[in-house]
């Protein structure tokens, strides 16, 4: 990703991290200059972090198997934690572990904004949310899917 759309995407990010921005609930994180996580959406966080290649951006959440919680470590940190790889599908792909799960979107960010940068993060949030339920052994996970927003 060139120099000038990475300002042009953290300067379509900045309104949602100094408020909420409809439909995301609360405002984003900023964790680096090129990640973002949602704050406090339930058990579960949604990051978006910047690729060094293209003009796409990679959406993801990663949990715990054992319903210890959302794991807020970069997707790069936990492939190499758990030693596994990521396997891709349309329009989302699953990296599982032994210990946790994540789910992964790569998004094209050339023309963002920040109001369609809510919208992607705040719908990819509820697609992990209902594939996860699936993965991980977690009562209170089931929560966050009895509190989906789906714009």
């Amino acid at each position: 990703m060139n120099q000038h759309l990475k300002e042009q995407i953290r300067d379509q990010v900045a309104p949602l991290i100094e408020s909420a921005f409809p439909p995301l609930n609360k405002p984003l994180l900023e964790v680096a200059k090129s990640r973002w996580m949602t704050s406090d959406k339930g058990n579960l966080i949604t990051q978006l972090e910047l690729m060094h290649s293209g003009n796409k951006g990679l959406l993801y959440c990663c949990a715990s198997r054992d319903g210890t919680g959302p794991l807020k470590a970069s997707f790069l940190t936990m492939l190499l934690l758990e030693d596994t790889i990521a396997t891709s599908s349309s329009p989302f792909g699953i990296c599982s572990g032994e210990a946790s799960i994540t789910v992964y979107r790569f998004v094209d960010l050339s023309d963002a904004t920040s109001a369609s940068l809510a919208s992607m993060i705040n719908n990819f949030h509820n697609m992990a949310a209902v594939i996860l339920l699936d993965y991980v052994d977690d009562t209170e996970f089931t929560d966050v899917i009895s509190e989906l927003d789906f714009a």
